[in-house]
């Protein structure tokens, strides 16, 4: 075999057995899911791999007996959650700023002639139209 297929069957295999070994622990150490609702259950059960580095799963494993936590998965699951909750809502208020800043931005008067330039008849078209309705009567 060369080198290339010998380096992917080993990839392959290193990935299977670390799928092994997270498919026993997730069955040995997690208490099945306590739910009334079949749908929450299976988003619950609903997994997928994310490869972090060594050094960073210790460090989550020697704090795991200082937590709730009972696996290194629910720990990075927790803190991912809490992250982009975090962000989530950062955003969402950037996005309410950003709309309350353009509502208010059209009642100050530093912007009276933004507002001005961007109206459709000039300030001649409009005493014109004004001198006209006062003409007919209507003014």
């Amino acid at each position: 075999m060369s080198d290339s297929k010998t380096k992917r069957k080993n990839e392959r295999d290193a990935i299977n057995q670390r799928e092994t070994i997270m498919n026993q622990q997730t069955s040995t150490t997690r208490a099945p899911a306590v739910s009334s609702s079949a749908a929450f259950e299976a988003i619950e059960n609903e997994k997928t791999t994310v490869l972090i580095p060594k050094a960073t799963a210790e460090r989550i494993r020697k704090r795991l007996p200082k937590s709730d936590f009972k696996t290194v998965d629910e720990y990075v699951s927790y803190v991912m959650e809490q992250v982009l909750d975090d962000i989530e809502k950062r955003e969402k208020e950037e996005e309410e700023g950003k709309a309350k800043k353009n509502l208010n931005r059209w009642n100050r008067k530093e912007d009276e002639e933004e507002r001005e330039a961007s109206n459709v008849f000039s300030k001649e078209d409009e005493e014109n139209v004004e001198q006209r309705l006062k003409d007919l009567g209507y003014l």
